[in-house]
């Protein structure tokens, strides 16, 4: 019976035996598993945050030409302004000119620089109106 004994410890101890290489085993593994995910977790979390700059990066430069675009716009609000107040004060001007002529005593050349005026006012005015 003592034999017996000894054969069933010698048996239950190559179970544990074995039963503890595969604990073992499935650490190493579940070890390896949790490296390669915490690595993976690090990449990733890598690539967000180069994204999260890239993204940052692209906002700013959004920024930049939206302020280019605000200043664009307010200066050729401005110069638009000054032309058609230019316009104004020249047709004024030319008005007044036309009316100090003297019929049959003002040269030709009078005449035609007067016309030349009035259509440049008339061209410069359709170009600051003009929608295209």
């Amino acid at each position: 019976m003592q034999k017996q004994l000894d054969d069933l410890k010698q048996q239950l101890k190559g179970v544990v035996s074995e039963y503890e290489s595969r604990i073992q085993g499935e650490r190493r593994l579940n070890f390896n598993l949790d490296m390669d995910y915490q690595a993976t977790l690090k990449e990733k979390n890598q690539h967000v945050m180069a994204l999260e700059e890239e993204v940052r990066q692209l906002r700013d430069v959004i920024e930049i030409h939206e302020d280019n675009q605000r200043f664009w716009a307010h200066s050729l609000v401005n110069r638009v302004q000054q032309v058609n107040e230019m316009l104004r004060d020249a047709s004024h001007l030319l008005r007044r000119e036309e009316g100090m002529m003297i019929p049959g005593s003002t040269p030709q050349e009078i005449h035609n620089f007067l016309e030349y005026c009035r259509d440049m006012i008339a061209k410069m005015r359709e170009m600051t109106t003009n929608d295209d």
